[in-house]
């Protein structure tokens, strides 16, 4: 039998501003009231906070069950766990989370309300939740929205307050239980995901607070002084980009945007005046905003350690949904380890603004050097950090049967050319069979790119040279045909005829046959499935089929390891493209609307003004498959990691993060991440490991 479960609580603590562990944690929060249904019973207590005993018949419920069912399910269990340990831990090895259940059937649930999901799946009595009578007790929706509201509700008489949330909780169970016959069941999969994703934000990264504070107080003091400066020789503030912009021009420096990456290119120009040196390294210093990222860290940080927001669930795309810290957004520090480790000891030391400049050079960036560095184990204890490289183009070759052709671009536009005189070989770029085209193209010869500075006059044939091999590698590229490389190429300044535009896209696609060919067979299973035709392939590893969920249509990709990537009221329609070509294509709604409000049922297209859909080609598609399924490898490889006893403390796009004693625990995680999943036959992923005193990848 399943237990399906909605607790209220209230607390003087802002859940907005706090991770959910220390909101639970927080001595005014309080459970006020669990609702439940259990073997077709329902039922209601209020804790012994309140002077109850707890209920017998929800204890027995909790032993019985085999399945415990919550609308947030971490939420629900991470305040369990604080305020009623053996409830709590009675449930934590049997619950699911229906938000997670209902995002992996493409159905968009958004936390604190039930609205959307339920009004979708046409479920209007429960949708409404008897919002006339909770508004007339002062009780808003999900729950006060403001403090003048929160303290009306406190106001109200105790019996007014108990019957609103009673009603509230007991409608809150009602959809749970609609909702379990709405939508499909998890996979075991998913299931096991959603439970090692709990543990590892249950564990947290461990973090330096002192130095989150330190580094805080130091990158606003820093910012303030250079905004004041910025102020008094502009009489601007620096959030007026545009205003900004104009005033460089006035003064003779045209700057063709304010972006951080062609502010680096122009302060690296030798013949800038020092006057506006001064001016652009000062906006560049209030744009950072460096400190702010430890402010975060601070704010959910509970305990010394960093939890998330318990999202446990992949995006609806498929790829890793990410909590509040994500390794990969933090910036990459420009000092080696022990660099990093000699500032942090700097600025816990004292050191301010004038110090750290004189010892380390630009504080600003010595700020933001140490966003990864703010992790750190306890003390006597590593990090280890497992990586699965090259994850996301390794699965794509294994689903397309292509062979590697060296690494795909992992730069930015302006960086382009940097990028390949650093890291690529003439020969990689000759295999590419790009070069003779790009040059013909792009007025360079190719030898002359291994030379070319990294200036912002050549930031646009950078960023046309990005555009173009960008198309060749495993990303959104692959869907660029010729007008969408010439579209491309023109927001990049670079004006080419449709018959360049031909031979270019001709180039790319020659580039890997097999993986166009993959795409080819994918946009084909895809228009089926929306015809309703069932379709496998790359030898049965991937199935796309339509599905239905109440009044919901759409197709889904079901991937390897068994998790579907859905694709909401998918569509075939008629779009112009680039020079008025039209063209039929697929769309989908990646937000919960229905699609028939959406279209026009008479034409089949989209309502203009009105339309949430998201066209779906080519590059979209495979990016989708290749970058879900190396997600599900990671969580393979994290599930394993669990339950064989390692302390896992996080999970990064291709990273497991974990807290061990010394070399035998990197070792210990290396032959778990090592160990192929079941199913995916014939595929594998070489994990390296490494030890670190704080997170600097």
């Amino acid at each position: 039998m399943s237990l399906f479960f909605d607790i209220e609580t209230e607390s003087e603590a802002d859940l907005k501003t706090m991770s959910v562990d220390a909101y639970a944690a927080h001595p005014s929060t309080r459970i006020e009231r669990i609702a439940f249904s259990w073997a077709g019973n329902y039922g209601s207590w209020v804790p012994a906070l309140h002077g109850e005993k707890p209920s017998a018949e929800f204890a027995a419920a909790v032993r019985g069950c085999e399945l415990a069912w919550a609308f947030n399910a971490g939420f629900d269990l991470t305040v369990l766990l604080a305020k009623l340990p053996d409830i709590g831990a009675a449930l934590r090895p049997k619950i699911a989370c229906m938000a997670h259940r209902s995002r992996a059937a493409g159905v968009r649930l958004k936390m604190g309300s039930l609205d959307a999901t339920l009004a979708v799946l046409e479920a209007p009595e429960f949708a409404k939740k008897d919002k006339a009578s909770l508004a007339e007790t002062g009780y808003e929706w999900a729950a006060p929205k403001s403090k003048a509201a929160l303290a009306a509700f406190r106001a109200l008489p105790p019996d007014v307050k108990e019957a609103a949330r009673a009603r509230y909780a007991a409608a809150d169970v009602a959809a749970l239980l609609w909702l379990d016959q709405a939508l499909p069941p998890l996979t075991e999969f998913e299931l096991a995901g959603f439970r090692a994703n709990f543990a590892i934000n249950r564990f947290g990264l461990p973090v330096d607070i002192p130095l989150a504070k330190a580094v805080s107080n130091l990158g606003r003091q820093i910012s303030e002084d250079a905004n004041a400066r910025f102020l008094a020789a502009t009489g601007l503030n620096a959030g007026q980009r545009e205003a900004a912009r104009q005033w460089f021009a006035a003064n003779g420096l045209a700057l063709p945007d304010m972006q951080s990456t062609t502010i680096d290119d122009v302060l690296a120009k030798g013949d800038l005046r020092a006057d506006l040196r001064a001016v652009l390294a000062d906006y560049k210093t209030v744009s950072a905003k460096a400190y702010q990222k430890f402010d975060t860290v601070i704010a959910y940080a509970h305990e010394g350690r960093l939890h998330g927001t318990l999202k446990h669930d992949a995006t609806k795309t498929g790829r890793d949904a990410g909590n509040v810290f994500n390794g990969q957004n933090l910036k990459r520090p420009t000092r080696d380890s022990a660099g990093q480790a000699a500032l942090a000891d700097f600025i816990l030391a004292g050191g301010g603004a004038a110090e750290v400049a004189a010892v380390f050079g630009d504080p600003a960036i010595a700020c933001s050097d140490l966003q990864r560095a703010v992790v750190r184990p306890p003390a006597g204890r590593f990090l280890a950090d497992g990586d699965f490289a090259k994850a996301e183009p390794m699965s794509g070759f294994w689903l397309t049967g292509e062979a590697p052709i060296g690494m795909p671009y992992q730069t930015v536009a302006a960086g382009a050319i940097g990028q390949l005189q650093q890291k690529k070989s003439r020969a990689q770029f000759a295999a590419m069979g790009l070069n003779l085209d790009l040059a013909r193209v792009l007025g360079i010869a190719v030898d002359d790119l291994y030379s070319m500075p990294v200036t912002a006059a050549s930031v646009p044939k950078a960023s046309a040279w990005y555009a173009v091999g960008k198309a060749a590698d495993l990303g959104a590229g692959y869907g660029q045909q010729a007008a969408g490389l010439q579209s491309s190429l023109a927001k990049n300044g670079v004006e080419i005829d449709r018959e360049t535009a031909d031979a270019l896209s001709a180039s790319v696609r020659a580039t890997k046959p097999a993986t166009f060919r993959f795409g080819s067979a994918v946009m084909n299973a895809l228009f089926h499935a929306v015809g309703g035709k069932t379709t496998y392939l790359a030898d049965d590893k991937l199935c796309i089929e339509p599905y239905q969920i109440a009044d919901i249509r759409g197709v889904r990709m079901i991937l390897p390891s068994g998790r579907p990537v859905s694709y909401k009221g998918m569509f075939a329609t008629r779009t112009v493209g680039f020079g008025g070509q039209v063209r039929t294509s697929l769309a989908y709604f990646p937000e919960a609307k229905r699609a028939a409000d959406k279209l026009n049922k008479k034409t089949g297209e989209i309502v203009p003004g009105k339309s949430l859909a998201k066209g779906l080609h080519l590059g979209v598609a495979l990016e989708n498959a290749f970058s879900a399924l190396a997600r599900d490898y990671l969580y393979d490889a994290a599930i394993r990691a669990i339950a064989d006893g390692i302390e896992l403390v996080g999970a990064v796009h291709d990273e497991l993060i974990a807290v061990v004693d010394g070399p035998e625990g990197a070792a210990h995680l290396e032959r778990v991440m090592n160990t192929p999943p079941s199913w995916a036959r014939g595929f594998s992923l070489s994990a390296e490991v490494e030890l670190w005193l704080r997170y600097t990848k």
